[in-house]
């Protein structure tokens, strides 16, 4: 049988997994459906209390036309409007006025337990007095053409009712006597000749508002409604709230913006949003074309789709039965196919391991014994190709050890022959000084005082090629080193310059232990710290001061060596790091100009890199980093 059988088999039975797809296609479609359904019950709910509100206003409207021409109303208003045009309401003590009142005052009182109104006032026409108020929490007499009056509600709607002649609702607004939310209603009373004499005014309660938008039936745990003005502020209370919102909670969603733009009767879609109190919601809103009005109907998401966790339970239930039959007969069946193949790994295994001797032997009428085969005749290939390459390599190793030792040996006596003759050159010199000085002027004391720094100066090169050489060749072990004890030890290795130089030497409190080559990074700390000294000594007054610190920078150490030396041009920030590389005479400044190449080659032989920052005349920060994966030896 065909590996292509069997794989053919294990493509049948992974079959299941489309199975668990069509389950997560159900699921959605199911939440798809239930958010349809939402979003119809929440339209069915903004549109019932929108039909409400517009038949409670129209209601009122229709109160308000009766009270304003039926003619017991219109018999009160005349006894009082009588006495005001009599009498200019110069005083509002006189008995006949009082007695008037108190005859009139039963029938508006009546009027408010009947239709549930929160207070009814009469209103001169002419000049604004406040001629009756039922519930006196505004002072009669009260001018709402001036004073503190001026610009209320109250005044807006005796105004707007004289200018258009009919019946007229004023949005809500605080008023003042109350120091609450009002929204008042008023008509204009005609006297026989089709003139307004005077405006009659009904508060309305909120209460019948409020209670009809906190009626929440249908929509759950988490469902609200509410009414929202021109100016985006509550016109009716939140159901979540402990206080009134009316004209405090403001509410901006996109959906209620729509809402207003278009004047839209309703707004069909259902929207996804964040609404004012931070929850995500399904929402929709409705716009009231009398009062200027967008009602809001949502519910939280969470709590719309919360009966999909049963349908979920369901389907993770299906789905771990599925799983379960796919585990047990891909075990089977895996077990069946898998084993040649888990064989042929093993073999692999062991031939990589070094064992080319070794042979599969897998005698399947397959494309896996056609494998085994293949493999077992490259094993043999690779066995006489791997016997030819050790003998080739052992030679190569032999060659290369007998070359480093004839190069040792040669730099070694290089440096020899090169020091012996320098040795001569500096001996014969001090002869010279010691001997015949007395007879040398000044140009032959010069001479001789060249000679001796030249001798010296090659001495020193030598030197320095020796340290690199030697540091490119020795590897000394890697081991957990405490940087800070280390820079200690360096710095009593040249603890003299130090209190020379009057050095103010800083090293941080958070250097860390790191995996290094001690001796190596000994050197690098020593170098730095030789050359912040040197280039920050000739500062004038300012005593030479270095800063060693450390960070953590990715995968790797890093640190830093600071000096307030004589900086460096930028144009020579990497020529500083080449061998025997000098920016200054040797007259300026001693050295061979080898200690940076030595530094960069120990911090690249960790596998680090190396850096300067300096501008000249404002001191040097040498940086380098030391990878934090390396491991001990």
């Amino acid at each position: 049988m065909s590996i292509r059988y069997k794989i053919f088999l294990t493509s049948l039975v992974s079959g299941a997994v489309f199975t668990l797809l069509g389950g997560v296609i159900l699921y959605h479609f199911s939440a798809y459906n239930l958010k349809k359904e939402v979003a119809n019950n929440l339209k069915t709910a903004a549109q019932n209390k929108a039909n409400w509100i517009d038949a409670y206003l129209a209601e009122r409207e229709k109160n308000m036309r009766i009270l304003a021409n039926t003619n017991d109303a219109k018999d009160a208003f005349n006894k009082i409007m009588v006495y005001y045009s009599q009498e200019r309401f110069y005083d509002l003590d006189k008995s006949r006025f009082k007695a008037i009142y108190k005859e009139t005052d039963p029938f508006f009182r009546s009027y408010l337990d009947i239709y549930n109104y929160h207070d009814i006032l009469l209103i001169a026409a002419p000049y604004g007095h406040v001629m009756y108020t039922a519930k006196r929490e505004t002072p009669l007499g009260t001018n709402l053409s001036s004073g503190p009056y001026k610009e209320s509600a109250l005044a807006n709607l005796w105004k707007n009712v004289i200018d258009k002649r009919d019946v007229t609702f004023e949005d809500f607004n605080y008023y003042k006597p109350s120091k609450q939310p009002a929204m008042f209603i008023g008509a204009p009373a005609l006297d026989k000749n089709g003139a307004v004499f005077a405006v009659v005014v009904l508060q309305i309660s909120v209460k019948d508002i409020n209670a009809m938008m906190k009626d929440t039936t249908g929509l759950g745990q988490t469902g609200d409604t509410y009414l929202i003005g021109q100016d985006f502020l509550m016109r009716s209370d939140s159901r979540f709230s402990k206080e009134s919102t009316i004209l405090k909670q403001k509410v901006s969603t996109r959906n209620i913006a729509e809402c207003f733009k278009g004047r839209k009767n309703i707004v069909d879609e259902v929207s996804t949003y964040v609404n004012y109190r931070g929850e995500q919601v399904l929402g929709t809103s409705i716009y009231i074309p009398a009062m200027g009005w967008a009602l809001v109907a949502e519910i939280s998401e969470k709590e719309s789709l919360a009966s999909l966790n049963n349908l979920l339970s369901i389907f993770i239930g299906v789905g771990m039965i599925v799983f379960l039959l796919i585990y047990f007969m891909s075990n089977w069946l895996g077990k069946k196919i898998s084993r040649p193949i888990i064989k042929l790994k093993k073999s692999t295994e062991v031939i990589m391991g070094g064992n080319l001797n070794y042979r599969v032997g897998i005698e399947n009428n397959d494309e896996i014994g056609d494998l085994s085969s293949a493999f077992d005749n490259m094993s043999s290939r690779l066995k006489e190709l791997y016997d030819n390459l050790e003998e080739k390599v052992r030679q190569r190793t032999l060659e290369l050890e007998k070359a480093n030792k004839e190069l040792d040996s040669f730099v070694y006596t290089a440096s020899h022959d090169l020091k012996a003759p320098l040795r001569g050159i500096s001996s014969f010199a001090a002869f010279l000084e010691e001997d015949y000085s007395k007879n040398l002027d000044s140009q032959g004391q010069d001479y001789l005082n060249e000679i001796k720094k030249g001798a010296n100066r090659l001495n020193n090169l030598i030197d320095d090629l020796l340290t690199l050489s030697r540091i490119s060749r020795i590897k000394n072990p890697y081991e957990n080193v405490p940087i800070r004890a280390l820079i200690e030890e360096v710095a009593e290795r040249i603890s003299f310059d130090i209190k020379e130089k009057k050095v103010d030497l800083i090293v941080a409190d958070n250097i860390p232990v790191i995996i290094c080559d001690k001796i190596k990074m000994a050197e690098v700390f020593l170098n730095l710290i030789n050359n912040a000294i040197k280039f920050s000594s000739r500062q004038g007054e300012t005593n030479p001061r270095i800063e060693i610190g450390y960070y953590k920078e990715g995968q790797s150490h890093c640190f830093f060596v600071k000096d307030n030396g004589i900086g460096i041009e930028k144009e020579y920030h990497e020529k500083i790091f080449g061998l025997f590389k000098k920016l200054h005479k040797e007259s300026e400044y001693a050295g061979t100009g080898a200690g940076l190449s030595i530094v960069k080659q120990i911090i690249e032989d960790h596998g680090g890199k190396i850096w300067v920052k300096s501008d000249l005349g404002r001191g040097a920060e040498f940086y380098f980093t030391i990878p934090d994966n390396l491991k001990t030896q």
